[in-house]
């Protein structure tokens, strides 16, 4: 949380989005794998409809090799600043930082749904695409592990 939270402070007192250069200074766990989203916008509605609206941002949140996340918001005026940072720890669940039991083997992804039209927010959202993950990509998390994880997602940016 630490890190996400001085990356999001870092980006509002520069006023632009950007990636942190290198996502394993300061992860002091025995990380796989890391990654992290990072988006700007009026409200954690909007910020979260552009991450669940981009493929990369998508596969960041639902990826079940991510173990741990870190979420960092900061307000300056009427602009939100978010970052999410990922892990995934060596052994599964443990590791520093809480987290919980290994996940269960993921069940065969189904087809993506087309999400209806919505309405233009009056300020669009602004989202920085991550840079591509290594392919194959990882295949999907159990849809009840997807759901728990973007329930603290939500909870944590309102």
């Amino acid at each position: 949380m630490g890190l996400a939270q001085g990356w999001a402070s870092q980006m509002a007192a520069q006023g632009r989005l950007s990636h942190t250069p290198n996502l394993a200074a300061g992860v002091s766990s025995n990380w796989s794998k890391l990654g992290e989203n990072v988006g700007l916008g009026p409200n954690s509605n909007v910020i979260w409809g552009g991450f669940l609206n981009s493929s990369a941002h998508y596969r960041n949140l639902t990826d079940p090799a991510f173990t741990h996340v870190g979420i960092g918001v900061v307000w300056v005026g009427g602009t939100q600043f978010v970052v999410h940072r990922f892990m995934g720890v060596n052994g599964g669940g443990g590791g520093g930082g809480g987290g919980g039991p290994a996940p269960a083997p993921a069940a065969p992804r189904p087809p993506r749904a087309v999400a209806p039209p919505t309405t233009r927010a009056p300020t669009p959202p602004r989202v920085e695409e991550p840079p591509p993950p290594p392919p194959p990509p990882p295949p999907s998390a159990e849809p009840a592990r997807v759901a728990a994880v973007l329930d603290a997602l939500r909870a944590a940016g309102a």
